[in-house]
């Protein structure tokens, strides 16, 4: 889930990316797939790059069907059209639950600051 979480990211392939979550997913943004998705479409299209790392990440079980994953999230991107990068960096926390179709994410949690 992870490394499909990054691949995706980092490609800025939308489609593959929401595949991932859940239809009534929270975010430290916002809540629900449709915030997610129009979150996501704009991040993707004013980005040219995306390096994306998750660090030090161990998941936890946190009831049936469900774990919580905690780690640390590495950012760099870099603007279309622009030379310079910005780096994030922080906390980060995935919940995930078992659906008939497989793994989804619920809840993505993050407190990034701007290096």
């Amino acid at each position: 889930l992870i490394a499909t979480l990054i691949e995706a990211y980092e490609a800025g392939d939308l489609e593959r990316y929401l595949a991932l979550f859940a239809e009534d997913v929270r975010t430290t943004d916002g809540n629900g797939y449709r915030k997610l998705y129009r979150d996501y479409k704009k991040v993707f299209a004013r980005q040219e790059t995306r390096d994306l790392a998750i660090t030090e990440f161990q998941w936890q079980d946190a009831g049936s069907d469900e774990m919580m994953g905690n780690g640390n999230l590495h950012l760099v991107t870099t603007a279309i059209g622009s030379t310079q990068s910005i780096t994030w960096t922080g906390p980060f926390r995935l919940d995930v639950r078992r659906y008939p179709d497989g793994l989804k994410i619920r809840g993505m949690y993050y407190k990034l600051t701007k290096k």
